[in-house]
């Protein structure tokens, strides 16, 4: 397979052997999606549509203690302050996406890269964004 991924080669198997490779831990779970971790933290890795992206998705729970009005403001300061990354609220859920582009191509490393920054972006929320308070 060349170095340059086209949407028809993305597939759980092709991106888990591509994290085993870059040395992050994966999983497939019960439903045959692929979970990336690193460092503590992890998101899902998913193709979509037939690979033209991979959205990259973490769920977290808010503390049942913090009120909605403080869930929605740490939501804003994170998409204010991070552009790439898309926080949204869903009553006590919070999710993290992130959509990396394959059509028209796209490296290995890309893939890795971005999936990194992705989990770096949810380090960032807790340390510089209040997530300590609002994640539970």
């Amino acid at each position: 397979m060349s170095e340059v991924l086209a949407p028809q080669d993305i597939s759980p198997t092709l991106l888990k052997q591509l994290f085993d490779d870059a040395f992050m831990e994966t999983s497939i779970d019960s439903d045959g999606d692929l979970r990336v971790e690193e460092d503590g933290l992890g998101c899902y890795v998913l193709p979509i549509n037939q690979g033209d992206r991979i959205k990259l998705l973490t769920v977290w729970n808010s503390r049942s203690t913090v009120p909605a009005s403080a869930v929605l403001d740490f939501a804003n300061r994170v998409n204010d302050g991070v552009i790439t990354v898309r926080v949204s609220v869903n009553k006590n859920l919070i999710f993290f996406d992130y959509y990396i582009p394959v059509e028209g191509g796209i490296t290995r490393r890309a893939i890795v890269l971005a999936t990194k920054h992705f989990l770096h972006v949810q380090k960032l929320a807790v340390l510089q964004f209040g997530g300590e308070e609002v994640l539970g």
